[in-house]
């Protein structure tokens, strides 16, 4: 009974934890980070052609600790880039970066199939990461990151890339048609 006790209460002080939320730390004051972070913007070369379609919506909230990044694809938000500012301490500011849903049915469709496709999802994310990343750091953009997921998508997604043929119904259909 007394092992019990323990895991359970173990267990709870565990769930009493609360895990960092993602993104990273930067030894960065907030001001330095804002103002960093005023010059990101959406890597749309991840999107292809229809990245030439996309408007870009930047918005800030809660004293500009929220900022968000709405993609608007003829006319209708798709979905939401957030990044949020959390200051750690005076020094060190964390960054965290979320797709969220944009408003309107196309946006609710496009994050449904999103979160269906989450390998999509985390070559978009990672772009985004990235610019956050290079924009903080004072650095050029690398789609080194971004390559990884943008390899694990292209191979999932092979059927719809590179659509197969059947060759072996053409060489039916051309056996049948010669033996008349």
């Amino acid at each position: 009974m007394a092992r019990l006790l323990l895991i359970f209460l173990s267990a709870l002080s565990l769930a009493a934890c609360k895990a960092p939320p993602p993104g990273e730390t930067y030894a960065l004051d907030e001001a330095t980070v804002k103002a960093r972070l005023a010059e990101a913007e959406v890597p749309l070369m991840v999107f292809g052609e229809a990245g030439a379609k996309i408007d870009v919506e930047r918005s800030e909230e809660d004293d500009g600790r929220k900022i968000s990044w709405a993609l608007v694809y003829d006319g209708d938000e798709m979905f939401r880039y957030l990044a949020t500012i959390a200051p750690e301490t005076p020094t060190a500011t964390h960054v965290s970066v979320q797709i969220m849903p944009g408003e309107g049915d196309k946006a609710q469709k496009t994050y449904a199939r999103m979160k269906a496709n989450a390998d999509i999802a985390a070559m978009y994310g990672q772009a985004m990461l990235e610019e956050v990343d290079s924009k903080i750091e004072q650095r050029r953009f690398s789609m080194a990151p971004v390559y990884q997921k943008m390899m694990v998508a292209a191979f999932n997604h092979r059927d719809h890339i590179f659509p197969r043929t059947d060759s072996t119904s053409n060489s039916s259909a051309k056996s049948s048609e010669s033996a008349d």
